[in-house]
This record gives C-alpha cells, structure tokens and sequence, in this order.
C-alpha cells in the first residue's frame, strides 16, 4: 500500500466505483485502485468530493491536507471504532457550546 500525493492544483479526487480518479477538467490525471493507497495528501486548491471521502474514511484511508506550499493544514483520520460515533442526542450541542463558551462571553451552557 502506499501514499496518493496529488499536489496538481484545481483538480478532483472522486470516487468510481472502488477505484480513486483524479481529474482535471475533463481529463483524467491518475486513476487508481483504492485497495492499493494507504493515505491520501492533497496540497491546496484540490477538492475531495464527499462521496469520496466517505469512502475513503470506511477504508480506514486517512486525508491529511497541506496547503499549496507544503504547510500543514489538518487531517481527516477514519474512526478507530464505531462506538465513537454513537453519543447521545443533547450532547453534541452542548459540547459545542460550551467549547465556545471560553472565547465567547455570551455563550453557556444550555442545560
């Protein structure tokens, strides 16, 4: 398995069937099987479709962003257990909130 680097800028990464396609306009630059990338790093203006990403997170593929020039910019790493998505339905909102609340002095949190 290795790491798909896609540093062409203004291009698409999407998703076809259980293969990765990255475009540019109408002309394909690679075409990959997703079974073969271990990670995906896209440098600036290159857009991951949603569908793609979805599909890369249930691959267990992280998508780790730079910007145009190299610097890190964040990370899209898949969950380590499914447990990690269930949470009760009140509780995201709080979080939320109260993790505004310290920079913000009109937010609390609600109860």
């Amino acid at each position: 398995m290795s790491t798909l680097y896609v540093t062409q800028q203004d291009t698409v990464v999407r998703k076809t069937d259980e293969r990765l396609k990255v475009t540019q306009k109408t002309e394909t630059l690679l075409d990959v099987p997703m079974l073969k990338v271990s990670q995906v790093v896209v440098f600036g203006r290159v857009t991951v479709t949603a569908p793609t990403l979805q599909a890369l997170l249930e691959h267990h593929i992280p998508v780790c962003y730079l910007s145009a020039h190299g610097r890190y910019v964040g990370r899209i790493e898949p969950a380590l257990s499914k447990m990690l998505c269930y949470a009760a339905p009140n509780t995201v909102p709080l979080l939320m909130r109260s993790a505004r609340w310290p920079w913000r002095g009109r937010w609390s949190v609600a109860s």
